[in-house]
């Protein structure tokens, strides 16, 4: 207790103030009350089983909490009940029998649990389903459509189906479609890489017919068109004899080794004829003529010859050739435009030989030069077709 200058005392009593101040009233009676109060105040904190008033204040807190727990559980209790009596519970407990063969609440809630994320997934497989059914509506329409689109795809695996069975089988070589297909691509890089070499090509062409001669393209086209006509002319002259060449060996090895005697000498009495004594000798390998010896003693070879020469050449050596397997007997050779690349001198003389040689042997000449048939035209033997 304290006292205080103003007439009055102070008093604390574990943590409890009081302060008394002089004035009117009974200072006695309130001290005795003040005692008394006090001693109410041990008695109620040994009831309670503490020692301060904070601790009660503590225990009043707590109290207030049991309270509101109590009151939180009661509300749980009456929800849980949900409007049933405990005796209609326990019925309902009764009915289910041995509680022991019933899961525990964790193992119910774990399920709960995996159902309920289970469900939250199907949900959300249905609307993801509800979204696509939706967009199919805004595409397809109607469920009628759909079939009909339906039956259109059957029907085109089907063609497709058929064409893959009519397909033929894969090349010799190929083991499976994909190598087949691995051999393709690499024949298609080849030809890109093909085309990339011809578009160098016509570039440098390009570059190179800058310095070209002042020939156009049409006459350079048609000296190629000429000189392609002269080939296959050549050509084609070429095979008639190389088939002649062919026969003759075939009947010069059933004859004996005289065969020959004569067709030297009646092939160069036909050349000199046409060529004007300009070849004094022949020189023969085997059975056809090698080189040509001419008056002033050089020697040419076949290839050397001019087109006019090689064709008196092949005039001439067929002449021989008819005269030599012949001889009286009756016959006729064919003539395809023999004077065609010869100059008008030689063609004048070739056309004398032609003539003479029809007197022994019928001529079937074939010509598409309307001037060659008028030289022809001076022997009467000669019929025109």
């Amino acid at each position: 207790m304290e006292k205080i200058a103003t007439g009055g005392f102070s008093l604390n009593i574990d943590g409890v103030d009081v302060e008394v101040f002089s004035g009117e009233g009974d200072l006695e009676n309130t001290v005795k009350e003040l005692s008394l109060k006090e001693q109410d105040l041990q008695r109620l904190l040994k009831e309670l089983d503490v020692d301060s008033v904070q601790s009660a204040e503590s225990m009043a807190e707590l109290y207030r909490q049991k309270l509101q727990d109590k009151d939180n559980a009661e509300k749980l209790y009456r929800s849980e009940l949900d409007g049933k009596s405990e005796d209609a519970l326990k019925s309902e407990l009764k009915e289910l029998g041995d509680l022991d063969k019933v899961r525990s609440l964790d193992e119910i809630s774990d399920d709960l649990v995996e159902k309920q994320t289970e469900l939250n997934g199907l949900s959300k497989e249905a609307d993801e389903a509800e979204e696509k059914l939706e967009k199919w509506k805004e595409t397809y329409k109607s469920v009628d459509d759909v079939i009909l689109e339906l039956a259109d795809l059957s029907k085109s695996i089907k063609d497709i189906s058929g064409e893959i069975e009519e397909l033929p089988e894969l090349p010799e070589g190929f083991e499976s479609a994909d190598e087949f297909i691995e051999k393709v691509d690499a024949l298609d890089q080849d030809i890109r890489e093909l085309d990339g070499k011809i578009s160098n090509q016509k570039i440098e062409k390009a570059n190179l017919e800058k310095d070209a001669p002042d020939t156009s393209s049409e006459e350079l086209e048609k000296m190629l068109e000429e000189a392609e006509d002269d080939f296959e002319r050549i050509h084609q002259e070429a095979e008639t004899l190389a088939n002649v060449r062919e026969r003759t060996i075939e009947l010069l090895k059933s004859m004996d080794a005289n065969t020959y005697s004569g067709l030297e000498e009646s092939f160069l009495k036909w050349l000199q004829q046409m060529v004007g004594n300009r070849f004094d000798a022949i020189q023969m390998n085997g059975d056809l003529p090698a080189t040509f010896q001419t008056d002033d003693g050089r020697p040419l070879t076949y290839e050397i010859l001019s087109h006019g020469t090689k064709d008196i050449v092949a005039l001439s050596w067929r002449f021989a050739l008819t005269d030599h397997f012949l001889q009286d007997q009756a016959g006729f050779i064919v003539l395809d435009d023999p004077m065609v690349d010869m100059d008008p001198d030689r063609r004048e003389k070739a056309s004398e030989a032609i003539e003479e040689f029809a007197g022994k042997q019928q001529v079937l000449v074939m010509t598409c030069h309307p001037e060659h048939g008028e030289m022809l035209k001076k022997n009467k033997e000669l019929i025109k077709v």
